[in-house]
């Protein structure tokens, strides 16, 4: 279990912006198998979901509150998205905005050193993303009921 980020969020971040602000209206592309030694690599898997708002062309947005270093889903958004294909979830990455869901899926499966993005596990219990059931069928929505970043005080 391991949250990766890439250099352009690490560079974005270190210049003075925010994690909100970098992955803001971006979206959570899950992906079976391993997830990539870094988050600069190119995505590995089969593309299982791509999770939006309302599984809609519509980016995530976080809750303007940051509560004890966590950065939470906006609680008003229903994050979800239409399963592209059968298989286990094992990773996701969540990938800034690029012009719109087809063109973020298209630049967060590429390697790049200047893309904004983080990679996590996927697990039933003890992934960086926990699913009820990582079991996806092709057609089926996913939904993310709660999505928290948080950063460790040490």
């Amino acid at each position: 279990m391991t949250v990766r980020l890439s250099d352009g969020l690490r560079t974005d971040m270190l210049e003075g912006g925010s994690l909100e602000s970098a992955l803001a209206l971006g979206f959570i592309i899950i992906y079976t198998g391993a997830q990539p030694a870094a988050a600069n690599d190119v995505a590995t898997g089969t593309l299982l979901v791509t999770i939006s708002v309302g599984d809609a062309d519509v980016g995530l947005t976080f809750d303007a509150i940051v509560t004890a270093g966590t950065l939470a889903k906006a609680a008003a958004e229903t994050w979800s998205g239409t399963a592209a294909a059968t298989g286990t979830a094992g990773w996701f990455r969540f990938h800034e905005l690029a012009t719109n869901r087809a063109g973020t899926i298209t630049a967060a499966a590429a390697s790049s050193t200047t893309a904004k993005r983080l990679d996590g596990s996927i697990a039933v219990s003890g992934g960086d993303l926990q699913m009820s059931n990582t079991a996806i069928v092709l057609a089926a929505i996913q939904t993310v009921s709660t999505f928290n970043l948080t950063l460790a005080a040490q």
